[in-house]
């Protein structure tokens, strides 16, 4: 890649500039910064996408062509599980459904970041996928009360264990799916369900350290007791809170800019509060899935309270938009 000075400060040529270094040097290093270093955060699943594009022959152009149209493929794809999710929620083929179908597809800041050569497009879709087929899991579980290891129950378990291995790379917050999924099932009592996705847990968490123990990575000192220790404390500071309802919901659902006005901020605590109404009413008729979209949602919120950017959380978009059009008036 020539002149790689011209392209310091572009995220999608960082990327590209790791992958050159693994594949020239077998070394995963940012080769647009004089001397060169090693990476700064461990979500690098995209450099993976290039590398193996690299090695079928593409040219660098040709990553961001290919990548491009990966990404709108599986943003497109995404509307299935989606559908699927909101009819299981108990969203009718009515005017709830087609306003969340079309809120995900016009929704132009979420619809931009997944396009880019970014990790975030691959991991939002893939997150979408891994949420249904968790749902479909615990459901054929729920339901079969004999039988631990049908055909049907192992393809899911598979299908599950491969999304959660490909997602961490992209995004450490598949950690929070996986999470969520967990405290769902328990809530249920469905304990076959949660030995199941303790053991995609550990997997989760094996493919990702088995990868970096391999890459040097500047921030993964930062991933331990001390970020969670910060992340409780961070639970009740008030400012942080705020800064969910001023800055990182209008960024989220509608793609402003932080507010200043103290009634808009204010109309904000409507989402958190519908999280919380959804996720009382699973509890009521031990519903999995509203319970698991609402912690899903709630948790994605509570991360943001350290790490104040609401594009580490982007997946939780559909979301929310799905508990709010599928409230009962």
């Amino acid at each position: 890649m020539d002149n790689k000075v011209y392209l310091i400060g572009s995220d999608a040529f960082y990327y590209v500039a790791l992958a050159d270094s693994f594949v020239d040097t077998g070394q995963l290093r940012d080769i647009t910064s004089i001397p060169s270093k090693i990476p700064r955060f461990p979500q690098n699943g995209i450099v993976f996408v290039h590398v193996f594009l690299s090695l079928l022959g593409f040219s660098n152009h040709g990553h961001f062509i290919y990548i491009v149209f990966l990404n709108y493929f599986l943003y497109l794809s995404c509307i299935y599980p989606l559908y699927k999710i909101a009819r299981k929620v108990g969203m009718e083929c009515g005017l709830g459904l087609t306003l969340l179908l079309s809120v995900y597809l016009g929704a132009w800041h979420i619809y931009r970041i997944n396009l880019l050569v970014l990790n975030d497009g691959i991991f939002n879709s893939l997150i979408l996928w891994l949420v249904y087929y968790i749902i479909e899991l615990v459901k054929l579980l729920d339901n079969n009360d004999k039988n631990f290891l049908s055909l049907k129950i192992l393809k899911k378990i598979i299908v599950i264990n491969l999304l959660l291995m490909l997602s961490v790379q992209f995004r450490v917050t598949a950690g929070l799916i996986i999470g969520s999924a967990i405290l769902g099932t328990i809530s249920i009592r469905n304990f076959k369900a949660t030995i199941w996705i303790l053991i995609g847990c550990i997997l989760l968490l094996g493919s990702f350290f088995l990868v970096y123990s391999f890459i040097e990575v500047r921030r993964l000192e930062g991933m331990g007791l001390i970020q969670i220790n910060d992340l409780m404390r961070s639970t009740f500071n008030i400012i942080r809170i705020k800064s969910i309802l001023w800055k990182i919901l209008p960024r989220l659902l509608i793609g402003s800019s932080g507010l200043t006005n103290p009634l808009l901020t204010l109309f904000y605590t409507i989402f958190p509060l519908s999280m919380f109404y959804f996720m009382f009413k699973g509890f009521s008729q031990r519903n999995f899935t509203k319970i698991f979209i609402s912690i899903i949602c709630l948790s994605g919120l509570w991360f943001t309270l350290n790490y104040n950017n609401a594009r580490f959380i982007w997946y939780t978009f559909p979301f929310i938009y799905l508990i709010i059009l599928s409230l009962k008036r």
